[in-house]
């Protein structure tokens, strides 16, 4: 009865977390066709901008350390715990007095690149110290297993974000400004509010401590690498199509990227509940086991195929009928990155094979050289094919980073890939 209960209460947990994630995604993405009626394309294209921004900052400011926190909750006792915690708001003040004077000297070249204001440069770092705080507050509910919290908490965020990037633009008649306010304003409350949940919660101390300070950097720090390669295949591409060809563009790219990742959320939906089966499979491997692997990742990799040929077939239909005129260019993109990210789901179900033998290493190689071939090859297609070049390197890249770590994870682990008469007529 008990064991029923547990099992109950992970499923419920699991969903709500899930869940939660999956809407406060969809809510930004249903209410587009609204925030495009009122913004021009290169309007949408400074806040593609703002978003990059904060996703090259997050990785600076405060050096990944919060994820120390999943690795140590369990194995320190609560007071050393809360004492991290501390440290790790430590060296995220530390990061930001840093990053300060590295924008604050370098503000016009961030101002030219991002095509936005020196004060909303500044504005984006303070969003990302309250987004690191958030992350750390999140954390915190993860590892205690309260999901209502974490869910209502995500939730009430989202809608006050929307709701009010929705008030300055409709209302008060702003433009890509009344987006970023609602994103700030609504970042920097709940990252007040996380920092004052963190507090009072009794999970932090705040007081240095030489051994917990350098432990939480050196657990942090190797990750920038591997981090900075995730903005080099995304983030970039924002960047460089406003460098080039300027916001207009960029909003056209923007808004086909956010329809092509419904791919990616379907297919990362799915590669969580295939993962623990891998390990599984993995954890009692024989020749049957490998079949079976190799017929789960083929229905995967075909279901994702299937995936993003239905986005580029049915978006176009959806943008033609539910967006202004003014954003039907955005429909050439989809193609390219639908399957550019059913690739990178497909790469996140055969990188489970290099967690499993502990390769991270040569992962993390494979992800750079991924990052920085996305960055040159959009760079070259940008500036002679135009904007749907980024779409282009986002494909090449992708394909690559999932083609390496298949080549290597069978290496490492040899499945019997091209046995198709055993894999059609194997049964369970």
């Amino acid at each position: 009865m008990i064991g029923r209960i547990l099992r109950l209460k992970i499923l419920q947990n699991t969903l709500i977390f899930s869940g939660s994630s999956i809407v406060n995604r969809a809510i930004p993405f249903l209410l587009a066709p609204i925030i495009t009626t009122y913004l021009a394309p290169d309007d949408y294209g400074v806040v593609a901008n703002f978003i990059s921004l904060l996703g090259v900052l997050i990785v600076f400011t405060g050096v990944n350390t919060n994820g120390i926190l999943e690795v140590q909750y369990f194995r320190i006792d609560k007071k050393t715990f809360k004492l991290l915690v501390g440290n790790i708001m430590i060296i995220l003040i530390s990061c930001t007095v840093v990053m300060l004077l590295v924008m604050w000297g370098f503000s016009e070249w961030f101002s030219d690149k991002f095509e936005l204001p020196v004060q909303w440069i500044i504005t984006g770092l303070l969003c990302v110290v309250a987004m690191f705080i958030n992350n750390v507050n999140l954390s915190l509910w993860q590892l205690e297993k309260k999901a209502r919290s974490y869910a209502t908490f995500t939730l009430v965020e989202t809608l006050l974000n929307i709701s009010l990037s929705l008030f300055f633009i409709i209302v008060w008649k702003m433009t890509w400004e009344g987006r970023l306010l609602g994103i700030a304003i609504s970042m920097l409350l709940f990252g007040l509010l996380s920092l004052l949940l963190i507090y009072f919660r009794g999970f932090m101390t705040f007081r240095f401590n030489k051994l917990l300070f350098t432990e939480a950097l050196a657990f942090g720090l190797p990750l920038i690498p591997h981090n900075l390669s995730g903005w080099l295949r995304t983030g970039v591409n924002i960047v460089l199509i406003t460098d080039i060809l300027g916001s207009k563009q960029t909003g056209f790219y923007n808004l086909g990227s956010q329809f092509a990742m419904i791919v990616f959320f379907i297919g990362n939906g799915f590669t969580m509940a295939l993962t623990p089966v891998i390990y599984e499979k993995l954890a009692n491997i024989n020749p049957s086991e490998n079949l079976k692997l190799v017929r789960i990742n083929y229905a995967f990799f075909g279901g994702l195929i299937l995936l993003a040929l239905a986005v580029s077939a049915v978006a176009p239909f959806a943008i033609e009928t539910f967006f202004d005129e003014r954003y039907h260019p955005s429909i050439p993109f989809i193609p390219w990155l639908s399957f550019a990210f059913a690739f990178f789901s497909m790469y996140f179900a055969v990188v489970t094979y290099l967690f499993h033998y502990k390769k991270t290493v040569m992962l993390s190689v494979i992800s750079t050289l991924s990052g920085l071939l996305n960055f040159g090859i959009c760079y070259w297609l940008v500036t002679t094919v135009g904007a749907i070049g980024a779409a282009q390197a986002s494909f090449i890249s992708f394909l690559f980073m999932f083609l390496v770590v298949l080549i290597y994870a069978n290496k490492l682990h040899p499945l019997p890939w091209f046995n198709l008469k055993a894999i059609l007529n194997h049964r369970n």
